[in-house]
């Protein structure tokens, strides 16, 4: 079994609609806004409640799709620079949508909901968040340190396509049990697409796909290797990096292609065996 395989636990996944808003125009407050906001903001021990009943089923837009774990996880709330969001509770919930920047102190997430009275001191954002038009929570987040920006993390961080190749086929063969925010069973799938992004601000995501609707996504964490040229070491939210039993190697990295090997303890005896490695071919996910 292979790592990249046994990591990819379900999760608990909601998302908004996903169309591209334009900058706010420079000079405003609005502008100012949106630069400094960009990148990952933490905090810890915040859990959303779960979306309300709507009528939908399961499956619908901002429905909690999977669970992945128990343990308390670190939250954080990302923005991208084309407008994207990226919101992860400490149950494991994870968001995604487009945002726009309404004026100096508010953003909105689309459906999902708004921030607030935003403020910032010292590397800190302060907000307050409306979400689902009834709840609200005040939050204090840390800003991340990113990833360097090198020509390799600008060409790492696209949206990649899991293809068949090599191991690839293992994750497009197993059937993926989903839950709902109980941690109920509420049904299966096999994914007919796999994407992995990686984001500058050291973000991991994995998204499966089915039938063109995302159906789960899992969230790990990543950064180059420190002393190792063409490795980078990621790991999940309920471990730390471990650079000498955590670490994949690109082989090949290309606008075009991206190849890697892993070689990783994925039961946590400190030995890596035969059936701890594989490799992995990928092509651009939006071509």
């Amino acid at each position: 079994m292979k790592k990249l395989y046994v990591m990819l636990a379900v999760s608990i996944l909601a998302f908004s609609a996903c169309s591209k808003d334009d900058e706010p125009k420079a000079g405003t407050g609005a502008a100012e806004l949106y630069t400094r906001v960009i990148g990952k903001w933490t905090f810890a021990n915040i859990t959303l409640d779960a979306p309300p009943s709507t009528g939908r089923t399961a499956f619908s837009r901002q429905a909690p799709l999977a669970r992945t774990t128990e343990e308390e996880v670190q939250s954080f709330i990302e923005f991208q620079s084309d407008s994207t969001y990226y919101l992860y509770d400490s149950e494991g919930k994870f968001y995604q949508g487009t945002f726009t920047v309404k004026d100096s102190v508010t953003i909105s997430m689309g459906d999902f909901g708004t921030l607030n009275n935003i403020t910032f001191a010292q590397g800190v954002l302060n907000f307050t968040l409306l979400y689902y038009g009834t709840k609200e929570i005040v939050i204090t987040a840390n800003k991340a340190p990113g990833v360097a920006l090198t020509d390799s993390t600008k060409l790492f961080c696209l949206n990649w396509h899991l293809t068949q190749e090599d191991d690839g086929a293992m994750l497009y063969t197993a059937a993926r049990v989903v839950f709902n925010a109980n941690g109920e069973a509420i049904g299966s799938f096999v994914a007919d697409s796999i994407t992995f992004q990686m984001t500058s601000a050291g973000t991991y995501i994995v998204r499966m796909f089915k039938d063109k609707q995302l159906r789960t996504a899992d969230v790990f964490y990543w950064k180059w290797h420190s002393s190792l040229p063409a490795y980078f070491v990621y790991w999940d939210s309920t471990n730390e990096p471990n650079e000498e039993l955590n670490k994949a190697q690109i082989r090949e990295l290309t606008k075009d292609i991206f190849r890697m090997s892993e070689d990783t303890d994925h039961d946590g005896d400190g030995i890596i065996s035969a059936n701890e490695s594989g490799n992995w071919t990928f092509t651009p996910a939006d071509k």
